[in-house]
């Protein structure tokens, strides 16, 4: 399964003493690198915000996640 992690404002040291949450996207039917570059609300404003953790995975079904080969 392919995931994403962008801990860029999680790790920026103005959030050091925050308490810091993790926004989990659950991967649509699709590519998860297209969701990504798509999500700017969730990967810019919430988690410069609350200096999030964003993961993002991938549907096991589509992209690059499949559980068995082709």
């Amino acid at each position: 399964m392919r995931y994403l992690i962008d801990d860029s404002y999680f790790l920026d040291p103005k959030n050091e003493n925050k308490s810091r949450p993790i926004l989990f996207y659950a991967g649509n039917e699709g590519d998860i690198l297209q969701f990504y570059e798509n999500s700017g609300f969730m990967t810019d404003d919430l988690a410069d915000r609350w200096g999030a953790l964003v993961v993002f995975g991938e549907h096991r079904y589509f992209g690059g996640s499949w559980p068995f080969n082709n």
